[in-house]
This record gives C-alpha cells, sequence and structure tokens, in this order.
C-alpha cells in the first residue's frame, strides 16, 4: 500500500484492476446466495431479522460469506497480476515472487523523481514506529475504522435510494458486516507488513 505512492498511474491502477474488480464482482455471487439463504430458512423478505428464530443464523452466514467471497476476490485477482506477469511479461518465477510479494517493482515503474529504494526504507522506519503501538491499535485504525468505515459509506449509505426505507436492524448488521471486514484487512494487512519488517531487518520470530 506505502509503495504504491511512488508507483507510475498507468502501473498503479493497472495493478488495481483484477484485485479491486473481483473483490467486487463477488457480489454477483453473494447476493443471489443471500437471497437463497432467506428462502432456505424459511425468513420472509424485509422481516425484522431479530424476530424470526433463524435471523441471526443467516446474519451470522452472510457476514461469513460477505468476508470470504471479498477476500477471496482480492487475493485471486493479485494472483492473476503474477499470472499475467508470467505469462505475458515473460519474468521468471523469482521475479514475480519478490515484485509481488515484496514489492520490489521494476525502476520503470516508479514515478520521475522518485526512488523505490528510499520510498522502501522510508516505510520501514514508519512500520518500526506503528508496530510499536500494537497489532490491535493498527488493526482498529487501518482495518475496522479506515477501511471498514470507508466501505460502509461506500457499499451502504451512497447506494441508498431517495424515499428508500431502512431499518435501524439493517445498518447495525451492515455496520457489523464492513466492521468484522475492515478487521480482517487489518489482520492480514499488519500480517504481510510484519512479515516484510521482520525479514527486511533480519529479525527472528519469538
Amino acid at each position: 500500500m506505502h509503495i504504491s505512492q511512488v508507483l507510475r498511474g498507468k502501473y498503479l491502477y493497472g495493478l488495481a484492476v483484477f484485485p479491486f474488480g473481483l473483490m467486487f464482482s463477488s457480489f454477483l455471487i453473494f447476493v443471489p446466495f443471500a437471497y437463497w439463504l432467506l428462502s432456505y430458512l424459511g425468513i420472509p423478505e424485509g422481516e425484522l431479522m431479530m424476530n424470526h428464530p433463524n435471523g441471526i443464523i443467516w446474519l451470522v452466514i452472510v457476514l461469513a460469506a460477505m468476508v470470504t467471497l471479498m477476500i477471496s476476490g482480492y487475493i485471486l485477482g493479485w494472483f492473476l497480476n503474477a499470472m499475467v506477469a508470467r505469462v505475458f511479461l515473460g519474468w521468471n518465477a523469482e521475479k514475480t515472487h519478490r515484485v509481488f510479494l515484496y514489492s520490489e517493482v521494476p525502476n520503470e515503474w516508479v514515478k520521475k523523481g522518485k526512488k523505490l529504494t528510499d520510498s522502501i526504507n522510508t516505510v520501514n522506519e514508519k512500520w518500526a514506529i506503528t508496530r510499536q503501538k500494537g497489532k490491535w491499535s493498527y488493526i482498529i485504525k487501518k482495518g475496522v475504522l479506515g477501511w471498514g468505515v470507508f466501505m460502509f459509506f461506500f457499499m451502504t449509505i451512497i447506494p441508498m435510494r431517495k424515499g428508500s426505507e431502512h431499518t435501524y436492524f439493517y445498518f447495525i448488521w451492515q455496520a457489523l458486516l464492513w466492521a468484522a471486514s475492515g478487521g480482517l484487512f487489518g489482520c492480514i494487512s499488519w500480517y504481510f507488513s510484519e512479515k516484510q519488517y521482520m525479514k527486511k531487518n533480519n529479525i527472528m520470530k519469538p
């Protein structure tokens, strides 16, 4: 995420097509599944979930399915980026591994006047400070409050039509959904950032 700040626009946006495209395309599977699950559990559409004995079951399954499909789509997108590099750009396995797992991108991808090594060192220094604040602090700030809140407004508030009516429960479960998604995003981001930091600084796991 930090390396993206020094990438040229065409590479930055090109790399985002598959991950974000597949992440949001997962709703083509999720939405029909959610409605099918309503029918399967015998829940009338529009009924308040808390009033139905299977409402909590539906909510838990929907939350898990949403997060799983979105994260799977995002990861699959990066896998496709790597496959494109291998097949169409002719990269070997080592170069593909270094670029997509450790952000050691080619020099031609970097903006003029920017140095990838300087950016990596800056990221390394910033992460040294971030990790001192703790894992859960990072997950809450970057995951839940950062990514989760953004997705809540983008996927819940913005698509609302004028005059449409939604119950308080709808907004509550949507907030829980994106908070959980943001938390998972924060966990994954922490894991890979920490892994790169420890590798770069030759730190052994305790």
